[in-house]
């Protein structure tokens, strides 16, 4: 089950509260086929159709949502410790090594050191990771059902394969007679986009403000759909933006299914 998001979600985040850490180790589930659904706000939870109540509720924080850690790696079949000391997060499985430090973009996967985008963060007693880096480094997919707002991780076998070859793409899409310009940012994780930046190029400083406000609001608009479902119209007031941001967005498709292709 994959459904198109309706996202005002950027990022999923993934969280961990240091005063539950101390489970047992022995709780910890399988590696089997895992579908988790949950919905900001709700403490109540389903996992393959059967309902959890949660101690601590996902919550949106901004443009994110944070679910707890503990949780997840249970039911991927994780063992996951807190180092009080450290101020770290481990979190293993038999395929995966993984520790992250609060406040730090540092993270160590299978022992090499790769940076986040955003950094592992303690919001009171919690901490947290980006959805990108659960999605590359768990083995879950996200997405998103726009009519009851509820968000899916699914173990990533329990998907159709993918067209498009997972990872971070750039292009430059122009627009208008001059022409003007963007620069759009993504990354795709099975086929979803999970996060979006747009860069404005205009000096003028109206099509500049038009071009701002488009980046600020395209996120909401796409972030969780599938890209092949992605047409921009007019936004955030802007209707030149768009055809733009459409435009690098079929440069972007052509190089991930050329990459596919040569997997």
């Amino acid at each position: 089950m994959r459904e198109n998001w309706k996202p005002y979600l950027v990022t999923i985040i993934l969280l961990a509260s240091p005063l539950t850490f101390g489970w047992n180790q022995g709780e910890a589930a399988g590696a089997d086929q895992k579908e988790i659904v949950l919905r900001a706000g709700n403490p109540s939870v389903k996992v393959n159709g059967t309902e959890i109540v949660l101690a601590t509720a996902p919550k949106l924080i901004g443009n994110s949502i944070y679910v707890p850690i503990r949780f997840i790696g249970t039911q991927l079949g994780a063992e996951v410790q807190w180092l009080q000391q450290e101020k770290s997060v481990k979190y293993q499985t038999p395929e995966v090594n993984i520790q992250l430090w609060m406040n730090q973009k540092k993270a160590v996967v299978n022992g090499k050191e790769i940076m986040l985008e955003t950094p592992p963060l303690n919001v009171q007693g919690t901490s947290m990771v980006p959805l990108r880096f659960v999605s590359e480094n768990l083995g879950t997919t996200i997405s998103f059902d726009s009519t009851t707002k509820e968000v899916t991780l699914a173990s990533r076998y329990m998907n159709e394969t993918s067209t498009y070859a997972d990872g971070e793409y750039t292009a430059t899409g122009l627009y208008g007679s001059l022409p003007s310009s963007i620069t759009v940012t993504l990354s795709l994780d099975d086929d979803i986009i999970i996060a979006v930046q747009v860069t404005p190029h205009a000096t003028n400083p109206i099509s500049l403000d038009l071009q701002r406000r488009f980046a600020d609001a395209v996120p909401a608009v796409v972030v969780g759909k599938r890209i092949d479902e992605v047409k921009v119209g007019r936004l955030a007031g802007s209707s030149g933006t768009p055809d733009g941001f459409n435009a690098a967005i079929q440069q972007i498709k052509a190089q991930a299914q050329e990459k596919a292709d040569n997997l």
